[in-house]
């Protein structure tokens, strides 16, 4: 439901920035798996939705371009290191980021603060992308003098 929502924001403020639309998006499943682990597990990782937003992007990088590096790697082996050596440092990224934000997830925290992050994550990004969208209309619009 949250990635729906993302994707008709999207449609609905007309955001044509391919990274904006990742972020959005990732927000979206945050948002649509807040719940769920609330009720589950009572709580949901703080960390969580920052990680996921410098991880996804490069982790969806990681996948499109893995395939078809895997299938041509096993069709001709020796390019296998080659074709596989830029997907090598998407992968430590991804490993980085959630090593990182594991060690910095607070031990015991209060069930409020993690929506308290998606929502200032969320708050954040959207404040930044309408800055950015007004900006770039403003770049484009005819001075009137």
């Amino acid at each position: 439901a949250g990635v729906i929502a993302a994707a008709a924001f999207i449609r609905f403020h007309g955001v044509t920035s391919r990274l904006l639309s990742a972020l959005l998006i990732t927000l979206g499943a945050q948002i649509g798996v807040m719940v769920p682990m609330l009720a589950v597990f009572g709580r949901m990782p703080v960390w969580a939705t920052p990680a996921n937003l410098l991880a996804v992007p490069v982790a969806g990088a990681v996948m499109l371009l893995g395939l078809p590096a895997v299938v041509c790697a096993a069709i001709v082996p020796p390019l296998a290191p080659v074709m596989m050596w830029p997907l090598a440092y998407g992968v430590r990224w991804v490993d980085a980021v959630a090593r990182i934000a594991a060690a910095a997830e607070p031990r015991t925290a209060p069930v409020w603060v993690s929506p308290v992050v998606v929502v200032a994550t969320c708050a954040v990004v959207l404040g930044t992308g309408a800055a950015w969208k007004r900006r770039r209309t403003d770049e484009h619009s005819p001075v009137v003098r």
